[in-house]
């Protein structure tokens, strides 16, 4: 099922590409390259959100306001390096350590790691997994009228919560690099360039 799935998503994508570049071959105006490249970062989008089965279910919520040990997928595209040196990133968890048990499950982590040393492997994730150790905090916002809903923004995504965790406390292991991160880097090249050429007020 899952083969037949990578089929059906690899296909819709090859598909979609060569009817944008068949539009683009007859039409020499700028915008259909605009708008064929809107549609191919949208696609990325949607098929890396599908291909990891995102639907916003988790049960990592139990746990919430505890110390806990997961391990899970960094998830591409999501690794930022802050003004402050900290990494943030989300994390895909699939295992989940407490003091008594052992035990499968599923959530998105908002992680945040401190205290990174300029040499160290952190500096230069972008996939792979990671072993962590902390407290699982709640996702928090503010439901006031006009202002952004941080809260409900992490449910539809599947965030569940966050950790912050120093450096030494992250065990890096490296993976094979999963199929579904060239789409995520092909839409933020996508995006790049659309943002170049677009006018400041339609690229943001």
């Amino acid at each position: 099922q899952d083969g037949l799935s990578l089929f059906w998503i690899f296909l819709l994508l090859v598909l979609c590409g060569i009817g944008g570049f068949y539009l683009y071959s007859k039409s020499s105006d700028g915008k259909m390259y605009i708008v064929c490249g809107a549609v191919f970062v949208f696609l990325c989008g949607w098929l890396v959100g599908l291909s990891a089965l995102r639907n916003g279910e988790n049960d990592l919520t139990k746990y919430l306001n505890q110390n806990i040990a997961v391990s899970g997928t960094i998830i591409p595209g999501t690794v930022k390096e802050n003004n402050d040196g900290t990494i943030s990133l989300r994390l895909d968890c699939d295992l989940i350590r407490t003091a008594t048990k052992t035990l499968a499950t599923k959530g998105i982590l908002r992680l945040s790691i401190s205290k990174v040393t300029q040499n160290s492997c952190l500096r230069k994730l972008q996939y792979g997994r990671l072993n962590i150790q902390g407290k699982l905090a709640p996702i928090r916002g503010f439901a006031n009228p006009g202002v952004f809903d941080t809260e409900l923004a992490a449910k539809i995504q599947g965030i569940c919560g966050r950790m912050s965790v120093k450096a030494e406390g992250a065990q890096y292991v490296a993976t094979d690099r999963p199929w579904y991160s060239y789409l995520t880097y092909a839409g933020i090249a996508m995006r790049q360039q659309l943002a170049a050429v677009m006018p400041e007020k339609d690229a943001a």
